[in-house]
């Protein structure tokens, strides 16, 4: 019951976040790892994320139920109030430090509980937050925009911000964690600034495009209206931004149930 109460009064402190009359944009900080169980990405669990559904606990069990923070972003939305979602890049200390990791023309050298050639994982160790030529960011971005954006390549009962009631037609479904008809705003892309010059910032570089991509053909479906019967979210076009590791020179941290939320 205590743990109830308090997730509650976390999901009121995001929603006075959204009344707050400063406030242009929010970025959730719920996306933990890009690649777990099931090679599907897993959640943090941020107030108002409960236990895998059914379909996500067969399918992506690193998913979760989290369609009462799909109903806050609603609001957030409603009062006009873009809402991110970030998505950020491990350092080169997960990999033992190999700037050059995933690069296929360098040495694959082992680290942190993989084979030689970067892919293989041990028991209970997930692939890092970055990309290999097994991990392509064409394939994860496609991924993320179905599960949180207007993509439709999943099922809709995996979708984490909702619904939760599963349709008749499965196959119909995606597994949008928030919510079939919740989908975020945009996307937050953060990766350290490490990352410099290597293989790596080719590689976000792809996702970051590849999401922007996404973003404009989704609008394009919709009827390229703002505020059209397409157009979900907050009026417009949805964003992508990316940056180094850093909060953009707008953008403050409010804590919300332990987690960093940045607002701008």
């Amino acid at each position: 019951m205590r743990q109830r109460s308090v997730r509650a009064r976390s999901l009121l402190a995001l929603r006075s976040i959204c009344r707050d009359p400063t406030v242009r944009q929010l970025t959730l900080p719920i996306l933990n790892r890009f690649y777990g169980p099931s090679a599907y990405p897993s959640l943090m669990r941020f107030p108002g994320c409960l236990t895998s559904n059914s379909r996500q606990a067969t399918q992506a069990p690193g998913l979760l139920n989290c369609t009462a923070l799909g109903a806050e972003v609603q609001t957030c939305q409603a009062n006009r109030r873009r809402v991110l979602l970030s998505v950020r890049a491990d350092g080169p200390g997960s990999v033992g430090g190999d700037t050059n990791f995933g690069d296929p023309d360098s040495d694959a050298a082992p680290w942190a509980g993989y084979n030689a050639n970067g892919s293989a994982a041990a028991p209970g160790v997930f692939f890092p937050n970055l990309f290999d030529e097994r991990h392509v960011p064409s394939a994860f971005a496609l991924t993320l925009f179905s599960l949180f954006g207007e993509g439709k390549t999943e099922r809709a009962d995996l979708r984490p911000l909702g619904p939760d009631t599963p349709a008749e037609d499965g196959i119909n479904w995606v597994t949008r964690p928030l919510g079939e008809e919740v989908v975020i705003d945009g996307f937050d892309v953060q990766v350290p600034r490490d990352w410099q010059g290597t293989y790596q910032e080719g590689r976000f570089n792809d996702l970051v495009s590849r999401l922007g991509e996404l973003n404009d053909e989704a609008w394009t479906s919709s009827g390229a209206k703002k505020g059209g019967p397409g157009d979900l979210g907050v009026d417009g076009k949805g964003v992508v931004y990316q940056g180094w590791n850093k909060k953009r020179s707008v953008q403050r941290v409010v804590m919300v149930g332990g987690f960093e939320v940045l607002v701008e």
